[in-house]
């Protein structure tokens, strides 16, 4: 389902959505790269979770399958998996905040 079909094909609300989950998804970052640096992966898995069901519903796929697999990393209590998994993160994080810079 493209974002289009979940609020309307206006190009003020698609913006303004879009504006909305970059600011969220900036948070919930932050908030992982903390967790995670405090060693909570459970914490890392469950803010990745909440990330993940909104970049897929922007059409920011790539990073809500890294979220996915963050998630379950997190709750494995994978840490080392994790550290390699965060490295990409912030990667694909950078890609969608430039993009989202182009709009």
């Amino acid at each position: 389902m493209c974002l289009a079909a979940l609020v309307g094909d206006n190009p003020e609300v698609i913006n303004e959505f879009l504006q909305y989950f970059r600011s969220s998804a900036t948070q919930i970052a932050a908030e992982i790269h903390t967790a995670y640096a405090a060693g909570q992966t459970a914490q890392v898995g469950a803010l990745a979770h909440k990330l993940k069901s909104s970049a897929l519903a922007v059409g920011a796929l790539e990073l809500g399958e890294l979220c996915a697999a963050i998630e379950q990393a997190g709750k494995a209590g994978r840490i080392e998996v994790l550290a390699s998994l965060l490295s990409r993160f912030k990667v694909k994080m950078t890609a969608v905040n430039n993009y989202l810079d182009t709009l």
